[in-house]
């Protein structure tokens, strides 16, 4: 891509404000089955058009820009009838002639933007990501699309548009006006331009002048400005602190037999040993952070065989999934909450990422770049490799660093944001008894036998969380039920002893490790 910058941007906004995701969501169909071998957190949304509508402007614009599809030049001026009322085709930098048609040179994606957060500079996490309340939600990006709308591989310089990890991450991270943040790696700058949306003075990094390009190309085409450089990792900002660094790093873990089969895949790949690439960025993260900065990062780490693992039934034992990413923070200062959130196997992985670069089974170079990436993790004691998300922050405290470290593979929350916020605020969890806590949204659920007076089971469930269920005796029913900010936690315990005639020192140690991990899983919420 090669953006025109003097292209007037304001007439193209004009002609994409029907394009919409909610309007794009009404003009197509899910065809999920072609994407059910993906993992669930980065299952792309698989879509065709509906037929109902064919002539609908927002149907074709989703075929022009979403798909990148051949129209007609009558449909062209249906959809852009402000952009060619200024300007010729031939000076449209974004419009190729082809096959008695006219076809989109680059994608062009909707975005809504997350909800508006109300929480101040200087709180431990605010919920999301956000415009101003004055501002529209809507927001347009430019990239060369998702691999599902190109044949063939794709071209090693490529940019990647917005995917699942985009949007997790958007809802992830948060800014506010005045802060000054970095988005390392920014891609075609989705990150910084939510950052500059939300009144952030920004510099986003890329080892890609192409993603730059693009960056720049969507900074103007959304009202913002963000500053690019181009360079690795913290070299383009050596020496400078941010408030927030936000970075969906190129961490696919790559054997360099796989590079010289396919080439290095720059959206995605770092050109690091094993997941190096994410260890440095966090390693080196201290230099770059304000004394109350945090980060929000994306990544995968490798989990390791275990000594001495051997058969068993057919399995191969793997060490524990966290031993990785702790090293990662010995010397760091920096406080963490890392959730996993998917863990595949060697195979199930480079099917995963052959498959992302257009590369599929029947591809001349699928069998050889397959074995070379089995080889490469088998050559690197890989058991697997997991995934998810990272919260980082300088520790403020008098304590050493708290590193937390969460396996939550169920179901994604749809906003991730108010949960992870509680997730962080009790990553510490401090001395129980004076502690007024709330349930937040929890759910309770009992399962009786036919005809029984008691419970079989007891089950929590948050369900803006993760998924996670936590099996509750009566004891910790009990204290859940009444935790409504009112009493402390040992108001409530002495109060459970006296109806149940039991020892309250009991109680408490028998419920003390239970409240502490609902804390930091953000089922329980400290009502200050």
């Amino acid at each position: 891509m090669k953006a025109d910058f003097a292209f007037d941007f304001a007439v193209l906004r004009q002609d994409l404000l029907p394009y919409t995701q909610d309007a794009v969501a009404g003009e197509r169909t899910l065809v999920a089955e072609l994407y059910a071998d993906l993992p669930r957190s980065l299952t792309p949304t698989p879509v065709t058009p509906l037929t109902s509508t064919p002539g609908s402007t927002v149907a074709l614009l989703d075929r022009f820009f979403g798909r990148r599809e051949v129209i007609t030049r009558a449909e062209l001026e249906q959809i852009l009838p402000t952009t060619l009322s200024h300007y010729e085709l031939s000076e449209l930098p974004f419009v190729a002639v082809e096959d008695g048609g006219v076809r989109a040179t680059i994608t062009i994606q909707p975005f809504t933007a997350p909800g508006t957060s109300h929480t101040a500079p200087g709180t431990l996490l605010a919920t999301s990501t956000s415009l101003t309340d004055a501002e529209p939600r809507t927001l347009w990006f430019a990239s060369d699309g998702e691999a599902q709308h190109h044949a063939g591989e794709l071209a090693t310089d490529h940019v990647m548009g917005i995917g699942g990890a985009t949007r997790t991450l958007a809802n992830l991270a948060s800014y506010h006006r005045g802060q000054r943040v970095l988005d390392l790696g920014t891609g075609c700058g989705i990150h910084a331009i939510l950052a500059a949306k939300a009144g952030a003075e920004v510099v986003a990094t890329d080892i890609s002048a192409r993603a730059l390009e693009f960056a720049q190309f969507n900074a103007l085409l959304n009202e913002v400005v963000i500053e690019t450089r181009l360079g690795s990792l913290y070299e383009p900002v050596n020496g400078e602190q941010f408030d927030v660094i936000v970075s969906n790093p190129p961490f696919v873990i790559t054997p360099q037999e796989v590079r010289t089969e396919i080439g290095t895949m720059e959206y995605r790949d770092g050109g690091a040993s094993g997941d190096a690439l994410i260890a440095s960025v966090i390693t080196d993260m201290p230099d770059h952070l304000t004394a109350e900065g945090r980060a929000y990062l994306l990544g995968n780490w490798e989990i390791a065989l275990a000594n001495n693992s051997a058969e068993n039934d057919g399995e191969v034992a793997a060490a524990p999934w966290d031993d990785r990413p702790r090293t990662w923070f010995a010397t760091t200062g920096l406080d963490a909450v890392i959730i996993q959130r998917d863990v595949l196997l060697p195979a199930e992985y480079a099917k995963l990422w052959l498959r992302d670069g257009g590369i599929l089974p029947g591809h001349p170079r699928y069998h050889t770049a397959y074995k070379s990436w089995l080889a490469g993790f088998y050559q690197r004691n890989l058991a697997a490799v997991g995934m998810g998300y990272l919260l980082l922050g300088k520790n403020q405290l008098d304590t050493p660093p708290t590193q937390v470290f969460h396996d939550l593979r169920g179901p994604a929350p749809q906003s991730p944001g108010p949960v992870t916020q509680r997730m962080w605020a009790n990553r510490v969890v401090p001395a129980l008894d004076n502690l007024r806590l709330t349930h937040c949204d929890l759910q309770e659920h009992r399962i009786y036998a036919p005809g029984a007076d008691e419970p079989q089971t007891i089950t929590f469930h948050l369900p803006d969380g993760f998924g996670t269920q936590i099996h509750a005796d009566t004891y910790l029913a009990a204290f859940v039920s009444v935790c409504d900010g009112e009493l402390t936690v040992a108001q409530i315990i002495g109060a459970l002893a006296d109806i149940m005639d039991a020892d309250p020192q009991e109680i408490r140690a028998h419920l003390a490790p239970q409240i502490r991990n609902m804390l930091q899983l953000g089922m329980l919420a400290i009502d200050c």
